[in-house]
């Protein structure tokens, strides 16, 4: 799965809590790769995905 940072799917920006209960929901849900990019290279938003 593909994720954006903090923009998850999408060009929304989401809270660090709706993104950590997103990976853990896809997880439980048998996704096992993720890719995770933000557009701005910043580590910050990146981190609640990793």
């Amino acid at each position: 799965m593909l994720l954006r940072g903090q923009n998850l799917l999408g060009y929304r920006h989401y809270a660090d809590d709706v993104v950590e209960r997103f990976v853990e929901r896809a997880v439980k849900n048998g996704m096992d790769v993720f890719r995770v990019f933000d557009a701005m290279n910043d580590p910050r938003n990146m981190k609640a995905a990793l």
